[in-house]
């Protein structure tokens, strides 16, 4: 009997070791992607703003024309 609970002590221990080793994989693994989502969000912000700016100029140039009376009017 004493051998069954040295042997299920051993088990816990070992088992407890594994879970740790498995937590801090796994913290490792969520800063990981969080860095990765970080940097994702800051690529996408940037395109948004190139997008943005672009759009931007694109309806100047919209408004700039309709005001020299050159947009607007459809072919004829």
């Amino acid at each position: 009997m004493a051998s069954k609970e040295g042997e299920i002590r051993q088990l816990r221990a070992s088992n407890a070791a594994n879970v740790s080793a498995k937590d801090v994989e796994i913290r490792q693994l969520r800063a990981s992607n969080a860095a990765n989502m970080s940097a994702k969000d800051r690529q996408m912000q940037k395109l948004r703003a190139s997008y943005e700016e672009k759009m931007k100029a694109k309806d100047d140039e919209i408004q700039k024309l309709k005001s020299q009376g050159k947009g607007g009017g459809g072919g004829q």
